[in-house]
């Protein structure tokens, strides 16, 4: 693909007049003195220098090249994208032996037509100022070329990776990283980004080893460590969750004590500790973040709220899971039961449509539907604020895929905390968060920054119309016993931890013949419980595996199960929430914190209250 890049000067480039010292000695005094402050990091001046030098010499190729790195250390990507796009067209004028073109070709350069040498770091930075402008396939195109140039330059690969994981499919992107390894096996954060790939591609065991070669290069890569634990929560392999939390819990309490943002999200910290008082220092660190990102940039709020008299209060719904998600399945009916002579619906979508139609569902229950996926959080928050929008509520927080960004503009008067991420945003832009009084007791509000909004029975909303397959399984189908009780827990398996899994063997064998029906999401956890099973003296064939099915599909599945056990530190949300609609019990432990309560709340809500325990005794 030919580059779409003008051949006009660089922003704020001189004219040129003639002088009465010799140009090419100017130029080089220019060029050096450049040089001098750019590694001072004097950027400013030192393109000045830049940009005289190619005044006096406006053919010189490593003058263009190195203009275009200081405009970029200045965030000017486009002029900087049109000093290497120079560059590269004296590059090109020289190997063709024609007079340099300097600025005045009007020649496009196209990916085929560049030579070797230095030329491949120009299309490198190319790459890089498109990116920073948003053009990403362009800059793939760029990067793309820099490997073809030079096969073995591993920041190529690495860059092309990246661009990939949102132009390409994931074993593209890992192919990319296992490049960019053959060049340079030392570079921990290549083998990181493998590993997320393996990840994605259901490769844990590769991507595990992965992360472990990246800790042997650098013992202090946190963010490695951080990671290599939450695949050793989805392989369930505990040996290895307990040396990497010790290890994680060091890195957290580091960071903390320093007054930084943490490497573990707010969410992991949820899934490990039922501690509220942590749980929100850790998303305060994660929200103080967010806004310095976002306000040093302005000296003032960008958006001012006036008091606005009409007859409808504005509503809008932000979200990154609009889609078949647990979020979109609760939410629907919330949307469409609102009193439409007293509030007006906004829905924003900050994902792509998904193509199922849940996402028409939503749209359809919403009275404005806007996908903001493709905008910066200034776009999407001058959207909101366009929309006139009274209150926000944001439904993903700091769980994956989430906008916080958005929110910290405050594009909205009032902003709400609800369903996605279940515990304190810990953002000061945030005013209030829907719960009630079981997930957080009353003793519990400390350790919220925002209000707590009481709502009546249970916080979760559920669709009272989500659909249940009319089809009837039968347990042979799945390989269940006919006669004997049928334990389930299809909470996702980085939930299950090795004190309640040995409980929950110790009730297969006071019950004879049961089994234990669970989601498999990946082999490596498979094979992980069943050796966890047998080591306690149980049968792994008393394990019983399913996959995921669509939501009617598996409401109608769940018929089958006489029980529910659910997880501890994070409880099943929407998973309990399918097993009491299905019509089946769920034994839960009750908590400290949000997540660890969550079917405790459920189950007060429909009367269920005694299978409500307090702890693995009870």
């Amino acid at each position: 693909m030919p580059m779409a890049i003008s051949n006009a000067r660089p922003a704020n480039f001189p004219d040129r007049q003639p002088g009465a010292e010799c140009e090419t000695d100017q130029a080089q005094r220019c060029f050096k003195l450049g040089l001098a402050q750019y590694g001072q990091q004097l950027f400013a001046p030192a393109a000045e220098n830049f940009a005289q030098a190619l005044f006096f010499r406006p053919g010189w190729d490593a003058a263009w090249r190195n203009y275009g790195f200081t405009l970029m250390a200045l965030a000017q990507y486009e002029s900087a994208l049109q000093s290497f796009h120079n560059s590269l067209l004296v590059e090109q004028s020289r190997e063709r032996r024609t007079n340099s073109p300097g600025v005045s070709s009007k020649e496009p350069i196209k990916l085929e037509d560049s030579i070797a040498g230095a030329t491949h770091m120009t299309w490198l930075n190319m790459g890089v100022c498109l990116e920073r402008l948003g053009r990403t396939a362009e800059a793939a195109d760029c990067y793309r070329q820099t490997v073809r140039l030079k096969p073995d330059y591993a920041a190529g690969w690495f860059n092309l990776a990246g661009v990939l994981r949102r132009h390409g499919t994931m074993q593209e992107v890992a192919a990319c990283y296992r490049k960019a390894l053959e060049a340079r096996p030392d570079w921990d954060v290549a083998r990181l980004n493998l590993a997320v790939a393996l990840r994605k591609l259901e490769k844990l065991d590769q991507a595990i080893a992965q992360c472990q070669q990246a800790l042997q290069i650098n013992p202090g890569f946190s963010e490695a460590s951080v990671y290599l634990l939450q695949l050793a929560q989805h392989a369930c392999d505990w040996p290895l969750v307990a040396a990497s939390s010790a290890q994680v819990d060091r890195i957290t309490r580091d960071a903390l004590s320093e007054n930084r943002k943490t490497i573990e999200s707010p969410l992991l910290n949820l899934r490990r500790h039922a501690d509220p008082a942590l749980n929100q220092r850790v998303a305060i660190s994660w929200s103080r973040s967010v806004a310095a990102e976002g306000f040093p940039k302005f000296d003032q709020p960008l958006f001012r709220h006036p008091s606005r008299k009409r007859r409808r209060i504005r509503i809008g719904y932000l979200s990154a899971d609009f889609k078949d998600h647990a979020v979109a399945h609760q939410i629907r009916g919330v949307l469409a039961h609102h009193d439409r002579s007293a509030f007006e619906i906004f829905a924003y979508a900050c994902n792509p449509d998904d193509g199922t139609r849940y996402r028409g569902y939503l749209s359809q229950a919403s009275d404005h539907f806007a996908d903001i996926h493709g905008l910066t959080d200034l776009q999407a928050a001058r959207q909101i604020f366009s929309d006139q929008i009274d209150i926000l509520v944001d439904l993903t927080g700091h769980s994956q895929a989430g906008r916080p960004g958005i929110i910290a503009l405050r594009p909205a008067a009032l902003q709400v905390n609800y369903l996605g991420f279940l515990g304190t945003s810990g953002a000061d832009c945030i005013d209030y968060v829907l719960a009630d009084a079981i997930v957080v007791p009353e003793q519990h509000r400390q350790w919220y920054t925002e209000k707590v909004v009481y709502l009546p029975h249970c916080y979760q909303a559920n669709d009272d119309e989500l659909p249940i397959s009319a089809r009837t399984f039968e347990r042979c189908e799945y390989g269940l016993p006919q006669n004997a009780m049928v334990y389930c827990c299809f909470n996702q398996p980085y939930k299950i931890d090795a004190g309640l899994f040995e409980v929950w063997m110790d009730i297969l064998k006071q019950s004879k013949g049961s089994v234990l029906w669970l989601l498999q999401q990946n082999q490596l956890a498979r094979s992980n419980l069943c050796q966890a099973a047998e080591r306690t003296g149980v049968d792994p064939k008393r394990l019983v595996f399913a996959g995921a099915l669509s939501i009617e599909l598996h409401l109608a599945r769940l018929k089958l199960a006489d029980l529910a056990l659910d997880t501890r530190t994070y409880n099943g949300g929407a998973t309990t929430a399918n097993a009491l609609w299905a019509g089946v019990p769920v034994l839960t432990i009750i908590g400290n914190h949000w997540v660890s309560r969550m079917s405790a709340s459920a189950l007060h809500a429909v009367g269920l209250s005694g299978l409500v325990t307090r702890d693995i005794n009870d």
